[in-house]
């Protein structure tokens, strides 16, 4: 017997303009897309001291997220983050810039109109690096805060579907105060806290499936 069409055909785990903001159901497909390009990043960053991590929302089970992966690549010193920024550029990434302690440096994958990946390159054991993983390791453990988390998120997408920015930085504050809270408790049993291995190319946590 022959399904209808929602049944014989799932849109795309991940695409999404640049400018747009469109939040969707979180979808389990959304680690195996991190596992894939993980697999990429083996091999284009091979010979460079580096940890990768998923992060942002797509990290996050039960979480509503853009269709749009979020990758934090830990390097050892700037020598070796600026060599895999030329690498990435040159195997077609997208130079976003230098965002600093408001992102590292950004290299985006895929199209402006259909955005798949978003690569965060920072100093592993920096601040930045231990936030992105803070803030989404609390996530991952606080369902109260996830729930405040959607929330927000839902209803900035609604107010601000076609500017990505307005809808960034309606969420700023949220996200800044609740990683700050999360860094508290840095004494925890958190992942990547710069202490790993340098010579580990590729760590991940454990399973958020």
């Amino acid at each position: 017997m022959i399904g209808d069409a929602d049944d014989l055909e799932s849109p795309p785990a991940i695409g999404l303009s640049r400018v747009r903001a469109v939040m969707r159901d979180y979808d389990p497909r959304w680690p195996d897309e991190f596992d894939r390009e993980a697999g990429y990043l083996r091999h284009a960053l091979d010979g460079l001291p580096f940890v990768i991590e998923h992060v942002g929302s797509t990290a996050v089970p039960g979480l509503p997220a853009k269709p749009l992966i979020d990758i934090a690549v830990g390097l050892v010193g700037r020598e070796a983050l600026e060599e895999a920024r030329r690498r990435l550029v040159t195997g077609g990434y997208d130079d976003r810039g230098d965002f600093g302690e408001h992102g590292g440096v950004i290299v985006a994958k895929g199209p402006e109109s259909d955005r798949t990946h978003l690569l965060h390159l920072v100093e592993l054991g920096s601040r930045q690096w231990r936030r992105y993983l803070a803030f989404r390791d609390r996530l991952r453990v606080d369902p109260a805060l996830r729930f405040q988390y959607a929330a927000l998120k839902s209803g900035l997408a609604k107010d601000f579907w076609n500017d990505r920015s307005a809808y960034l930085e309606g969420k700023r504050a949220f996200v800044e105060e609740a990683t700050d809270s999360a860094e508290l408790d840095a004494d925890g049993p958190m992942t990547g806290d710069g202490h790993r291995d340098p010579s580990l190319r590729v760590v991940r946590v454990p399973s958020a499936r």
